[in-house]
């Protein structure tokens, strides 16, 4: 099991603001590895295509990934500063295949990014998720009378990676495609 921390209010000074701990049936006194960062997570995946990476998502904005055969600290991670995602993240997932697959993260302001999973220096692409209604759960991107998205979850179908559905915080369903194909 994968779980990703805040700092507790009882945490010392020196402690990490993030924690991500996996834990195994096999040890259930202590997590069997421990990953720390500087600042809180708000969402934390297993690399669908390679089970030794941790991909995690930052109250900051930043994307980080861990490496479950080094260190406790991040492996790989985003420029912090906001210049691809400025508010949580709490959407993160991994589409494609074994031999080319990005992540795709989505931050609460509505703001989607595609990432190489071997390079986090910048997204592939960053798209804003606004638009207006056209239907339910169905969005058109649109400049006038547009509304933002409040992203708190997403779903991708394996067989599908083009199209995503995403829960957002007013209680609405959207499916976004990725590429305008349709």
């Amino acid at each position: 099991m994968l779980a990703g921390y805040s700092k507790s209010e009882e945490a010392g000074v020196n402690d990490p603001n993030g924690l991500v701990l996996l834990w195994s049936l096999a040890m259930r006194k202590k997590p069997e590895f421990t990953f720390t960062c500087q600042t809180e997570i708000t969402s934390v995946i297993f690399h669908k295509f390679n089970p030794k990476l941790i991909i995690g998502g930052t109250y900051t904005g930043q994307i980080l990934i861990w490496d479950t055969r080094g260190k406790t600290l991040p492996v790989m991670k985003t420029q912090p500063g906001g210049k691809f995602h400025a508010y949580p993240i709490y959407c993160l997932s991994v589409n494609g295949t074994t031999n080319s697959n990005n992540i795709t993260s989505i931050s609460n302001d509505g703001v989607m990014c595609t990432w190489s999973s071997a390079n986090l220096s910048k997204a592939n692409r960053r798209v804003e998720l606004k638009g207006k209604k056209k239907g339910k759960g169905d969005f058109e991107s649109s400049s006038q009378n547009s509304e933002d998205i409040g992203a708190i979850c997403m779903a991708t179908q394996d067989t599908e990676s083009n199209h995503i559905l995403i829960g957002t915080d007013d209680a609405d369903i959207y499916q976004i495609y990725t590429h305008q194909s349709r």
